[in-house]
């Protein structure tokens, strides 16, 4: 809601355009991931990135005002689930 306020409706959901970024960082570790021999960890991260996708088109970029706390209650673990791949992956 913080964001509402200080951005306007109308930037907020023009800038909601640019989150779908954020998953290119995920996209980059996955390769990095395939690249240093661990397919697996990769394919469980690419696995994770894709519940993420569909649900900020579900409803993110629909209306992210609206929306906002379902997102974030429906990508929300995978993401989670995302960093606890990526650092045992890391770690191993």
């Amino acid at each position: 809601m913080f964001s509402y306020i200080k951005f306007g409706r109308t930037q907020l959901m023009t800038s909601s355009h640019e989150k779908l970024l954020v998953c290119d960082m995920n996209y980059l570790f996955a390769g990095y991931l395939l690249g240093a021999g661990k397919p697996y960890y990769a394919l469980a991260l690419l696995g994770l990135i894709a519940p993420q996708v569909f649900f900020q088109f579900k409803y993110f970029l629909k209306d992210p005002v609206k929306y906002d706390v379902k997102y974030q209650a429906s990508a929300q673990p995978f993401l989670i689930l995302g960093l606890l791949v990526t650092a045992l992956a890391t770690s191993h």
